[in-house]
């Protein structure tokens, strides 16, 4: 539905400003270029890893959303934040043998 609109707003202005010529056509790929790289860093920017050991809070816009992991989650850029992990995993031992 947004999708849809935004590409009937960028012709609509392409054409209104250049007419039915071959600039109204480069404006309007250039925007959708500049549009796809803009939404693809952002999608770059969602998924998150926690090692198997590890629990992350997740925090949106300061406020406590939940722990997740271990394992793949996702964010939403620019308004969620990853807290410091929480380290699950077991004390090491050391034995010396003599």
């Amino acid at each position: 539905m947004i999708v849809e609109l935004l590409i009937a707003v960028l012709f609509a202005v392409s054409f209104l400003t250049f007419g039915l010529s071959v600039e109204a056509i480069k404006y309007c790929v250039f925007s959708f270029l500049i549009i796809g790289l803009i939404v693809g860093l952002l999608l770059a920017q969602s998924p998150r890893v926690a090692k198997q050991w590890e629990k992350a809070v997740v925090l949106r816009l300061g406020r406590y959303v939940g722990i997740r992991g271990p394992g793949l989650f996702w964010i939403v850029p620019l308004i969620d934040t990853v807290q410091p992990l929480l380290q699950n995993s077991p004390p090491v031992l050391s034995i010396r043998v003599a």
